[in-house]
Parts: C-alpha cells; sequence; structure tokens
C-alpha cells in the first residue's frame, strides 16, 4: 500500500523555525541532532530529543503534530520513523500514515471489498469490543458550580445573540466549560475563554437562523427538533481519537453531536465560524434525507450554506467531475488535498443545480432523499 514505507526529507533551518512555533519543542534558532530515546512496543517513537541552542526531550506524538502544524501533514506520517542527518537535512524514514490507535483504513479497506462485514473489520482490528449505537448526547456532567448568566446588550458578533441569551455555565476540571443557548449547547477546554464559547454559540444560532429563512423558502421544516451539542476538543489527537477522524478534519457530525478541533485552533486557521455552519448544514441534511443524501450534494450544500467558495477555490480541478465520479472518489480520499478538491467540485455541481433549479429546489431534493 502507498503509506507502508515512506522518506522525507527536511532541511534543518526549516525545520529549526517549526520546531520554534511551540514552547515544547522551542530549541533555538538552530538545531543541530534529533535522537530517538524511548519507543513503545509498537516501533514508535515514544520520547524524542531535540539538540540545539538548548536541548530539549519531546513525546514523539507532540513532535509530529508539532511539525505538522507548520509544515504539512505529510511531512511526517506516523510516529513510527528513524532519523537521520545528511548535511543540513534531517531524513526521515518511516512507515504507517495516522494515529496508529489500531484500525488501518487502508487494510480496513480492502476487507470491505473482499466481503467481510463492519463487524467482522472491527472484530479483526480490536479483538473483543462490539458495535453499539452512538448516543444522540454524552451522559451529563456533573458539574463543580453553575453560574447564570444576565447580562444586557448584544454580542459583537451582531448576530442579534447576546450573553442574555446564553443560559449557563458549568466549569470541573475533567468536562471542562459548558454553556446553552436556546437550540445550542457547547461543551469545551477549561481554558477556552467563556466569551468565545458564547461567541460561537451566537453563530450557531445565526446559522440556525439562516437555515429556517432558506427551508421556509423551500416550503420545508425541522420537525421536533432537540438540543444540537457541540463539543470543542482539547487536542488534535483527542478529536481523532473521539471521532475516528483524520487530522486534518476540522469536524465530524453524528446526529445531534458536532465535535470539533480545538477552538483555539479553528479561530487561529480563520475557519471557525465557517466549520459552525458547515457542520450544522450536515446535520440539517442529514435529518431531511433520513442519512439518504449522496454523499457530493451533501458536501457541496454544506460548503455552499457555510460560505466557502473562495476558500476551496484554490483547489478546483481543470477537468470536470461528474457526480458519479466525486461520490466514487469521496469514499476513497485519504489525503487533504485530495479530499479538498473533492469538496470543490461538490460545492461546484451544487451551484450549477442552484443556478439552473434554484435553492429551494436542491433543499427539496435533499428532503426526498433521492439526491439530484
Amino acid at each position: 500500500m502507498p503509506n507502508n514505507n515512506w522518506v522525507q526529507r527536511i532541511a534543518g533551518e526549516r525545520l529549526a523555525r517549526a520546531l520554534q512555533s511551540d514552547s515544547k519543542t522551542n530549541i533555538g534558532s538552530r538545531l543541530t541532532g534529533i535522537q530517538i530515546v524511548k519507543r513503545d512496543h509498537t516501533g514508535r517513537a515514544e520520547l524524542v530529543q531535540l539538540d540545539g541552542t538548548r536541548r530539549v526531550v519531546v513525546r514523539g506524538w507532540d513532535f509530529k503534530m508539532i511539525v505538522g502544524r507548520s509544515l504539512g501533514w505529510n511531512m511526517i506520517k506516523s510516529s513510527r520513523f528513524d532519523v537521520s542527518r545528511d548535511g543540513a537535512d534531517f531524513v526521515f524514514r518511516g512507515s504507517g500514515f495516522g494515529h496508529g490507535l489500531g484500525l488501518c483504513q487502508e487494510g480496513a479497506h480492502e476487507m470491505a471489498r473482499l466481503g467481510f462485514s463492519y463487524s467482522q473489520i472491527v472484530s479483526h482490528y480490536f479483538p473483543g469490543t462490539s458495535v453499539a449505537t452512538y448516543p444522540a448526547s454524552p451522559s451529563s456532567c456533573s458539574l463543580g458550580w453553575s453560574l447564570a448568566l444576565v447580562r444586557a446588550g448584544n454580542s459583537a458578533t451582531g448576530t442579534g445573540y447576546g450573553p442574555a441569551s446564553i443560559r449557563s455555565i458549568g466549569l470541573d476540571a475533567q468536562s471542562g466549560q459548558t454553556m446553552s443557548s436556546e437550540h445550542f449547547t457547547a461543551r469545551c477546554a477549561s481554558r477556552d475563554k467563556a466569551r468565545d464559547i458564547e461567541s460561537a454559540l451566537a453563530q450557531i444560532e445565526s446559522a440556525r437562523s439562516d437555515m429556517i429563512e432558506r427551508l421556509d423558502r423551500a416550503s420545508l421544516s425541522l420537525s421536533g427538533q432537540g438540543k444540537v451539542q457541540l463539543i470543542f476538543h482539547e487536542t488534535t489527537q483527542q478529536f481523532m481519537e473521539a471521532t475516528g477522524q483524520p487530522f486534518w478534519a476540522a469536524a465530524a457530525t453524528r446526529g445531534a453531536v458536532i465535535e470539533l478541533q480545538p477552538m483555539t485552533l479553528l479561530k487561529r486557521r480563520g475557519i471557525l465560524i465557517t466549520t459552525i455552519r458547515h457542520e450544522y448544514a450536515h446535520y440539517v441534511i442529514d435529518r431531511l434525507s433520513r442519512g439518504k443524501a449522496p454523499r457530493w450534494l451533501a458536501e457541496g450544500l454544506a460548503a455552499h450554506f457555510a460560505g466557502e467558495a473562495a476558500m476551496l477555490a484554490s483547489y478546483k480541478s481543470p477537468q470536470a467531475i461528474s457526480a458519479d465520479q466525486i461520490e466514487q472518489r469521496l469514499s476513497k480520499a485519504t489525503a487533504p488535498r485530495e479530499a479538498r478538491s473533492l469538496y470543490a467540485a461538490s460545492l461546484e455541481a451544487v451551484a450549477h443545480l442552484i443556478k439552473t433549479n434554484g435553492e429551494p429546489a436542491v433543499w427539496k431534493r435533499v428532503a426526498l432523499g433521492a439526491g439530484i
């Protein structure tokens, strides 16, 4: 398989700049050596020693993630690697692509192609486990204390949902902060600021109002809506472990639960608002279609609702791709650029449908669960 073995060469100066971006790996202005001082039982780098202006020892996973954030996730594909020096460059030789939690996506795909059921695949990679329905919402946590927010005035977002709309906040060492608005609940790491959570809730309430207007024009509604939960994970690794998504995914929606990468990361990348709108659109599309909407249609319509046209423009393919081709390739996409190219193609296909038939007609077809 393509990622069974890989080699990556990184210039020492470039790698040093990447390591300076995080206090855990900041060795100063120059990098003189990298040594793996401890491996786990699977052969992955557990502790990595970095020598430069100063010496630091960092977890192998943290080293991989810090380099990935700065230089791209394809640079060091997994924490199972060896490293050597070649002149001014460092050469990484490794195997695999991912977090190493036990399930190989390429192997699972091949098993499925050969006819194994999902339960057989899960049992192969995780012996002794069983598959159960994911709950609509996590069980409630015991909160150390709660505080009613009753400040007056509008929020700075201009959405019409000010702090007075946020009903409660809770804090404890394990569950972090939990806030609720009229239709949503947000749970974040304790270090996230309360006003940032308020803003996120205001943005998704605004997205809901926008969605209701669009559905009204299509003579549609969402009946029996309960509260939707937003869960901002503290680290990318925790997000990956909770959702099974790759590191480059911003969020994942299952039922009435939207799980997201750390809020600080989404804000730094300038995609917090678009991600919230995109995932809420997925929630609505899934409810309207009862989970039957083609993936290309769901991704394209969610990107349209989120206003991601400018963001995806640079990933647009010069060759036209049919809806069937997009659908087939979306299920096989394993690299971020490939996935974004397919999202751009999905958005282009949906934009053509909207131009031809009008947006209300597209939402109606989603509700029929029949695609286009």
